[in-house]
């Protein structure tokens, strides 16, 4: 079943877990930010007054950059991406259609890689659609675990790699 016409919003995560992920954001990259960038690319598939952006409640700096014409809602600890998502629920009281999740700290993910994960979902009725990427060193980001046969199992936050399956 295609969903081509279904409603989207988009919720950009923009809390971090830390000081230093925050100001990430906030660098420069060109004539804008890092935040500023992926926000760009997100808006190139979801409408702005369509896209709610999770700031930490304890730090401004996102909301002074970015100004008053986004939606944000604050995430009062940061405990994972689960939790940034969950503090957004609110705002989709009553929504009827796709939630594209993005991080604010992925300025070269581009546009057109988010139209292909949102054709591809729309095309395959999926209910959940993932977009991965294979890092040779993935760092500090999360992991998608995946079995032998490369259906996702779970996924952890770097800090919890030693748990994963």
């Amino acid at each position: 079943m295609s969903r081509v016409n279904a409603p989207r919003k988009a919720i950009v995560l923009a809390a971090g877990h830390n000081e230093t992920t925050r100001q990430l954001l906030l660098q420069p990259l060109g004539n804008s930010t890092v935040i500023e960038q992926s926000l760009a690319n997100v808006t190139k598939v979801v409408p702005k007054q369509d896209v709610i952006i999770v700031v930490a409640a304890d730090d401004q700096s996102v909301r002074e950059q970015l100004g008053p014409t986004w939606y944000y809602v604050d995430q009062t600890v940061q405990a994972g991406t689960g939790d940034a998502v969950r503090c957004a629920r609110a705002e989709l009281e009553g929504f009827d259609g796709d939630v594209l999740i993005a991080y604010a700290d992925t300025p070269m993910l581009r546009a057109s890689s988010l139209r292909g994960l949102l054709w591809r979902h729309d095309l395959t009725g999926a209910q959940f659609s993932l977009l991965t990427a294979m890092l040779p060193d993935p760092g500090d980001y999360g992991r998608v675990v995946r079995d032998r046969t490369g259906r996702i199992t779970e996924i952890v936050e770097a800090y919890d790699t030693s748990l994963a399956s």
